[in-house]
């Protein structure tokens, strides 16, 4: 599917793929192409609130040999980027949670293995 030729929104593009495609793009021209490293495992878990991704997170965590905490998606959307989208009446769209979870897959100390918690 070619880009749409006018300017839309972030919150009004819905597809994946263009939007996976936008955010790698912004990613290679910030930090160039070899430096995108993301981790060799990524655990990903999906559930309800109270599904026991958490409960789980801590024994994948000690099974797996993971040292970093659990990527927390939903404590993400609390994080100043975030609130900045929210303080000025945004919404936190697709867009901004791919960009906010690959920039901190990116981080060095997710190198080995990160438990990804309900992206």
């Amino acid at each position: 599917m070619k880009p749409p030729t006018e300017k839309l929104s972030d919150l009004e593009i819905k597809d994946a793929q263009l939007i996976f495609e936008s955010v790698w793009q912004d990613l290679e021209a910030e930090f160039g192409r070899e430096n995108l490293r993301f981790p060799k495992e990524i655990i990903l878990l999906g559930g309800a609130p109270g599904s026991g991704k958490g409960t789980n997170a801590a024994f994948i965590m000690k099974t797996r040999g993971l040292t970093y905490p659990p990527i927390v998606v939903s404590a993400m959307l609390d994080s100043p980027e975030a609130r900045a989208l929210k303080d000025v009446g945004n919404m936190v769209g697709d867009r901004e949670v791919v960009s906010l979870v690959l920039r901190r897959l990116l981080r060095p100390e997710y190198h080995h293995g990160v438990i990804l918690d309900g992206f």
